[in-house]
C-alpha cells in the first residue's frame, strides 16, 4: 500500500501495490492464443491454426472491399495478398504493413 500525492504534495488517495509473484501468476493464468500455422484457402481466405487447437477460415474479403484507405485496399490484388507470414504467432504482411488482433481472428470477426 502506497500514498499518492499529486505536484502540490497533496495527499490524493492510496494506492495497492501488486507484487510481482502474484502479477506474475495472475498473467500466467490465462493462456496466450497464437496463431501457429496458416494455409491459403482460395480468393481472400485463409486458414489459421492456433496453438489451443482451434482452426478458423477467415475471408478477409469484405474487410478490404469496405476499405477507402489504399494501403488496405492494396491487398485486393490477390498476388500480394498471398504474401502474408507468421512471425511470433501473428498473421502479418509486409513489414507489419497489415496485421490484426489475434482476438479478432479467433472469433472470425475483421
Amino acid at each position: 500500500m502506497v500514498s499518492c500525492y499529486n505536484t502540490k504534495y497533496q495527499h490524493i488517495g492510496i494506492v495497492f501495490i501488486v507484487t510481482m509473484p502474484k502479477l506474475i501468476k495472475r498473467l500466467s493464468e490465462k493462456p496466450v492464443i497464437s496463431v501457429e500455422q496458416v494455409i491459403y484457402d482460395g480468393d481472400y481466405r485463409i486458414r489459421l491454426f492456433f496453438n489451443n487447437g482451434v482452426e478458423q477460415t477467415v475471408d478477409f474479403a469484405p474487410f478490404f472491399m469496405a476499405s477507402n484507405h489504399p494501403q488496405i485496399r492494396k491487398y485486393l490484388d490477390l498476388q500480394r495478398f498471398q504474401h502474408f507470414t507468421v512471425e511470433y504467432g501473428d498473421l502479418l504482411w509486409g513489414d507489419y504493413d497489415l496485421c490484426f488482433p489475434i482476438a479478432d481472428l479467433y472469433d472470425n470477426n475483421i
